[in-house]
């Protein structure tokens, strides 16, 4: 975005910017937040919970499969996932996606066997060896698009 000393033509190519990025997204199934500000996408909500409803089903048909087989699905699921719901202002989302993959996780991990000792102590180990991918924004409005 270039930069000139009259604050308006600022904001015209900040407005401008906005008004572009709702069209290039509005197939992505979000909705846009906007204020001077503050600038996010949120993904809908239908989309949060049929997402989260696929994993716990992916979760519960893959639970007997060894976790490191498990672990590397996972990671392409929400690395997936982070390529399509991953713009600017979505972060939240994404963190709580991947919080909510890993409760999903430790639920059917912990059914595998009568006992039922998947703490989250031991859970956490876990993660530490088979840790999924943090969150990323992967499409900035910001960026300069390439012509």
């Amino acid at each position: 975005m270039p930069h000139t000393d009259r604050p308006e033509e600022n904001l015209q190519e900040i407005c401008r910017q906005i008004a572009e990025a709702k069209r290039e997204y509005d197939a992505l199934d979000m909705k846009p937040r906007e204020s001077l500000r503050d600038f996010e996408y949120r993904v809908k909500r239908h989309s949060v919970v049929a997402t989260s409803a696929i994993t716990r089903q992916w979760c519960r048909e893959n639970l007997h499969k060894p976790v490191r087989m498990q672990w590397k699905t996972l990671c392409a699921k929400v690395r997936g996932h982070y390529a399509y719901y991953g713009i600017t202002g979505n972060d939240r989302a994404l963190g709580s996606f991947v919080y909510q993959v890993n409760r999903k996780w430790k639920h059917w991990l912990n059914r595998r066997n009568r006992e039922r000792n998947m703490t989250w102590e031991k859970f956490n180990l876990l993660l530490e060896c088979y840790p999924l991918p943090l969150p990323k924004i992967v499409h900035s409005i910001f960026k300069k698009k390439r012509t």
